[in-house]
């Protein structure tokens, strides 16, 4: 039943990963207005959020170990609030359509709350059955004739 918890919150965050993804592609013009130097900081808050989400997949099928990557947690956590403040000051700033990016925002906090809580039931799971891997196989293509 553990696994099967742990399956179905994969599946969750993969989708609010694509939807994250979907928003950030129907907002692609509206960023191009904001500011060069926010745009870094939303690629960059977006490239980490999405390279935790990759580093619990690889930890939960067994190939990179927990407290192997703890350096790595330290430098690629991602800092959502942090992100939403600036967009907020920049709504400030915004008078023609101060309200704009608020569905970025909120695929943002949406994306990073699920990711916490596949964390929280890889772990838990981890930490209950130590030594067990989720093993995840490829499917095999079918070539037609």
């Amino acid at each position: 039943m553990r696994r099967l918890a742990v399956f179905k919150q994969m599946i969750i965050t993969s989708k609010k990963s694509l939807e994250t993804l979907e928003t950030f592609h129907q907002y692609d013009n509206k960023i191009e207005t904001i500011p060069k130097e926010f745009q870094g900081v939303l690629v960059k808050e977006l490239d980490k959020i999405i390279y935790s989400h990759e580093r619990l997949l690889l930890s939960a099928m067994g190939r990179i170990r927990r407290n192997q990557t703890k350096l790595v947690e330290e430098i690629t956590t991602p800092n959502i609030p942090h992100v939403v403040d600036q967009l907020f000051q920049l709504y400030e700033k915004d008078e023609e359509d101060p309200l704009s990016l608020l569905p970025l925002a909120a695929r943002l906090m949406e994306y990073h709350k699920e990711i916490l809580h596949l964390q929280t039931l890889l772990y838990s799971y981890q930490k209950f059955h130590q030594g067990m891997v989720i093993e995840i196989e490829e499917k095999k293509k079918r070539i037609l004739p």
